[in-house]
């Protein structure tokens, strides 16, 4: 067998091992899809803290570049936001409290999980960005197609919000 043939399986299959990317299908808050239906949102959370307009200046959740309106319901350290014709998806996660359960697949994220526990459920991280206090974290959509994603940020090691994100 001629040696590209091999670095050319070796490629095809070891990138799904290395690669990350997060199923929507399989992050839930509380055991609840992370892409639901208003109706969906309030039986689950009940009534939100308000109702605001995000007024996003583009993406998938931008009423100007959709041409729809989009409003996210606020509840204490989590916020969805959507609309009836679209669904409402997580858009922030804050772990400060022990009120809501972000679980992917069967896995729990907590306040307590670290980059390495991360890299653990999703395989290497490609786009990794540090600041003074933080470091982010994206991992995108499994849907490439969609090209939207999870922004994960870290404080002194331990995961402290999750922020939805989507091209412009």
């Amino acid at each position: 067998m001629k040696l590209s043939t091999i670095l050319f399986l070796l490629l095809i299959f070891a990138e799904p091992m290395l690669a990350q990317d997060i199923d929507f299908e399989k992050l839930e808050v509380n055991g609840q899809s992370i892409c639901s239906s208003k109706s969906l949102i309030l039986e689950k959370f009940g009534e939100p803290i308000e109702i605001t307009n995000p007024d996003y200046e583009c993406g998938f959740l931008s009423s100007a570049e959709q041409m729809k309106e989009f409003e996210s319901m606020v509840y204490k350290d989590i916020v969805f936001t959507g609309n009836r014709e679209s669904d409402y998806i997580l858009d922030e996660f804050k772990f400060n409290s022990d009120i809501y359960t972000l679980n992917y697949g069967g896995v729990d994220l907590d306040k307590e999980t670290t980059i390495e526990k991360l890299q653990e459920i999703f395989g290497k991280f490609d786009d990794k960005y540090s600041s003074d206090q933080s470091i982010y974290i994206f991992i995108p959509n499994l849907d490439k197609m969609q090209g939207d994603g999870y922004l994960f940020q870290f404080k002194k090691g331990k995961l402290v919000l999750i922020e939805y994100w989507s091209r412009c």
